[in-house]
């Protein structure tokens, strides 16, 4: 059976990402948008969930191309060997993403469009997509910061109002 095809938003969205994106190997960014699968089963995908949350809350204000170097440096992390195994355990790693150190309250969705950017965003990630931008970064903060950390390391990409870093 073929899939529905994707309204509108998001065949923009996936088109503009790759342009962006070096596709995986298995996995070409497909600008007609083959990589979305439709509406995912958020209960069953927590990666998904994990993943879509962190572009959601660390990057809403940002561009297409600051969601994406979010997402590059989740899934870089998870790949790491530093880092944990999985999206999820990666996300929730104590202190390591602002926003999970606010209550449960501030973890809400308000934005309905942002929300399913993020999951677009989301999707191609966890289907193998990288961004060149940031190369193997690991880390970042806003311009209004200055970690203990990124004093003696230098940057490998400043996009919108982060800057990241491969430590």
């Amino acid at each position: 059976m073929p899939k529905p095809p994707l309204p509108r938003p998001i065949f923009r969205l996936t088109a503009l990402l790759a342009g962006l994106l070096l596709p995986a190997a298995g996995h070409a960014v497909d600008p007609n948008g083959a990589p979305h699968s439709g509406a995912p089963n958020l209960a069953e995908n927590q990666d998904l969930v994990c993943l879509a949350m962190n572009i959601y809350h660390e990057g809403r204000s940002e561009s297409t191309r600051g969601q994406a170097a979010i997402a590059a440096v989740t899934m870089n992390r998870m790949r790491s060997p530093r880092y944990p195994d999985s999206v999820c355990e990666v996300v929730w790693q104590r202190k390591q993403f602002s926003w999970t150190l606010l209550a449960a309250q501030h973890h809400v969705v308000t934005d309905a469009q942002a929300w399913e950017k993020a999951l677009v965003i989301a999707e191609l990630f966890l289907n193998g997509a990288r961004l060149a931008l940031v190369r193997e970064a690991t880390h970042y903060h806003t311009v209004d910061v200055q970690p203990f950390w990124s004093k003696n390391t230098p940057a490998i990409a400043l996009i919108g109002k982060h800057v990241f870093y491969a430590l």
